[in-house]
């Protein structure tokens, strides 16, 4: 959750450096620019103040600090990264299990804010979206639970390891697209896409930080909790932003997205940003009016790729892609025969005799994420023999009782046809003992078929799915 003045301060810019420089200061270089109205820059000094702690004035304190032992029913670990409004620890549940990402507020200021980021990142599930556990708050502390990735960002990467190839920048472009098509889908824009807000996750790359995630204009219409971001003028980072954005805040659209994921690709492959200036003014000058913003390189990647990622970065939204579906189908189109869909798709298998539960269940998948692949089995031994020859399999979602299996026996011998697929009980009984002789004998998670809609059995495959890659 970085701002233009965090993201500024993580690169060795000794112009803005804490020590060296006051939110006064920075309003006075803003003003001399002559591009900024007093109400606006009276907005960026708020800004300023919140994100910051610049302020002498402003009382700000850590609520959740380091040695914080116990946040809810977590036992904090290790401090794993700090943003401008929140920590990030390494954490574990009290009554055992495997460790998470637990993210809570530092800054009184941006309370509504976080608690907006905690309701907009159960929004999500994908394989290329890092998945929400839960949410809570301890002493009126807000915080979220997520999976904890392997890391590192792409900022990161880049800065360690150098550019990366054009070849491999299509893989990592796709799983990022993939996952900000599934947010735009769900009405939501992330509006600070950039390469420390993409992280590996193993093989995959996951898009993080919802911070300053936001409801499209039809999403918060329709919502009871709508967000008011009348105060947010220039928030995001200026070297990935998009023009539109960098005026407003609220004028940020799917396809300021789009733009953004465009100028990460950018900087992935040649290792810098494209917008110059050493004062966030001059950046801003830079990415508003085109002056000085770099070109990729012919070096860099093929005709076919510098078309795609020229169109993604237009400076007029209507010249850009319509929606990140469109760039996603580009750059399957790059490499058709290495790019394919089936290896992002979630396998699952659904295995349950009733008809019209099976239909029911089936439909909930497919209403609910793009990124399912459902199979079907109506017996324990159909079921096993499309275990065996599934290329992928990630979940099971598992009736009790089949034509030739019943009770927990049918949990044990899935298990041993499946050693690494998670798997999912769904019953309809509500019996707690039962859940737990099926967690006994092997299967990961336990629920009633008559609590579940889309929403809720999307995330139950998503978030179980998710523990146990994490335990293997």
């Amino acid at each position: 959750m970085m701002t233009v003045l965090k993201e500024s301060r993580d690169r060795d810019d000794s112009d803005l450096s804490p020590t060296r420089v006051s939110s006064e200061s920075l309003i006075d270089n803003l003003r001399a620019t002559k591009q900024f109205s007093s109400e606006q820059l009276q907005l960026i000094h708020n800004e300023l103040i919140a994100w910051s702690g610049f302020d002498p004035e402003l009382n700000r304190q850590d609520l959740v600090v380091a040695t914080e032992k116990v946040i809810g029913r977590y036992r904090i670990e290790a401090l794993l990264g700090e943003g401008g409004a929140g920590h990030v620890y390494r954490a574990r549940p009290i009554a055992g299990g495997d460790s998470v990402a637990l993210k809570s507020i530092k800054n009184l200021r941006l309370n509504e804010r976080f608690k907006r980021e905690m309701q907009l990142a159960q929004h999500l599930a994908h394989p290329n979206v890092v998945i929400a556990y839960e949410v809570g708050e301890h002493e009126d502390v807000p915080y979220i639970v997520m999976e904890e990735l392997t890391g590192p960002d792409l900022h990161q990467h880049v800065v360690r390891a150098g550019p990366i190839s054009w070849e491999e920048s299509i893989h990592i472009m796709l799983d990022a697209a993939r996952g900000l098509e599934h947010a735009h889908e769900r009405g939501l824009i992330h509006r600070d896409v950039k390469p420390g807000n993409l992280m590996f996750h193993y093989d995959r790359v996951k898009v993080a930080d919802l911070g300053l995630a936001a409801l499209s204009e039809t999403q918060e219409h329709d919502s009871k909790n709508q967000f008011n971001t009348d105060g947010e003028l220039c928030l995001g980072t200026p070297e990935f932003m998009a023009p539109e954005q960098a005026k407003s805040l609220k004028a940020a659209t799917a396809a300021s997205d789009i733009y953004a994921l465009g100028a990460t690709w950018f900087f992935l492959l040649t290792g810098r940003p494209r917008v110059r200036g050493g004062t966030l003014g001059e950046k801003l000058a830079c990415l508003l009016y085109q002056k000085g913003l770099e070109e990729l390189p012919s070096e860099c990647a093929p005709d076919e790729v510098r078309r795609i990622w020229s169109k993604m970065i237009a400076h007029k939204v209507d010249d850009r892609y319509a929606t990140m579906s469109e760039v996603t189908k580009e750059l399957e189109n790059v490499c058709p025969t290495v790019f394919t869909q089936a290896k992002q798709d979630v396998h699952v298998l659904v295995v349950e005799d009733d008809q019209d539960d099976m239909l029911l269940t089936v439909e909930l998948l497919k209403r609910g994420n793009s990124s399912v692949t459902v199979n079907t089995a109506n017996t324990l031994r159909v079921a096993i023999q499309q275990a065996m020859c599934l290329d992928s399999l990630d979940v099971v979602l598992l009736d009790l009782r089949l034509p030739d299996s019943s009770g927990v026996e049918t949990v044990k011998r899935m298990r041993e046809a499946v050693s690494k697929a998670a798997i999912i009980v769904l019953t309809g009984q509500d019996d707690l003992q039962l859940g737990q002789a099926c967690i006994e004998a092997g299967a990961d998670e336990f629920a009633c078929k008559n609590d579940l809609n889309a929403h809720l059995l999307e995330r139950t495959i998503f978030i179980t799915m998710s523990r146990c890659s994490h335990s293997s």
